[in-house]
């Protein structure tokens, strides 16, 4: 996917990249709280993650303040949404694969994340460099990163190599209607009352 048509959009105004930052936050702090609630007795890796996402939810929560100290997410009720329908289909697909256990789930949803992230962010980091923003994403990254490995890992230990292709195809299907829509309100196609109106089946 080519992010850097709308990233330039959202980043254009400084409102609107705060809105966009906060957006990143939120994103962040839906991950550490799923992180939070998958696990009664969590490791140090696991806690370790759940830190980091915290951390990161605070790194862009500052930086959209820096921009506008009001600053309030986009389509933060899709955003939610965005999570919720990728783990239900996630968990749906390990059930018909005859896995129950919900710590796999939090690995091929948190593998397919954090994919994602990596893409999105590696183009956003890029841009900010260009435009001599004063701040970069090269510490987020390097740690998404070591999130990714340790997912990758847990997917081979797991034996969820056969789900994972099904998995990304799950996230696909939720993140570009996501982004989509964030396209049209970066680019005035779309205003945010219009876009935060609640999805069919979303009650």
């Amino acid at each position: 996917m080519n992010y850097a048509i709308v990233l330039r959009a959202l980043m254009a105004r400084p409102q609107l990249h705060a809105s966009w930052l906060s957006t990143l936050s939120l994103l962040e702090y839906v991950g550490a709280r799923k992180i939070s609630r998958t696990f009664r007795l969590p490791t140090a890796a696991v806690i370790s993650h759940f830190a980091e996402e915290a951390r990161h939810a605070r790194f862009f929560k500052e930086r959209a303040e820096r921009l506008d100290p009001g600053s309030r997410p986009l389509l933060a009720g899709r955003a939610r949404l965005y999570f919720e329908r990728l783990d239900a289909g996630v968990a749906r697909l390990l059930l018909s694969h005859g896995v129950k256990e919900p710590q796999a789930a939090y690995v091929l949803v948190t593998r397919v994340i954090e994919e994602r992230a990596t893409d999105l962010y590696t183009d956003y980091n890029r841009l900010l460099k260009e435009m001599h923003h004063p701040f970069t994403l090269d510490g987020v990254l390097a740690e998404e990163g070591r999130h990714l490995q340790l997912m990758e890992e847990l997917t081979l230990a797991w034996g969820l190599e056969t789900c994972l292709q099904e998995a990304r195809q799950e996230e696909v299907r939720h993140f570009e209607p996501f982004f989509a829509l964030l396209e049209r309100l970066a680019t005035g196609a779309a205003e945010a009352s219009l876009a935060e109106a609640p999805l069919p089946g979303s009650r």
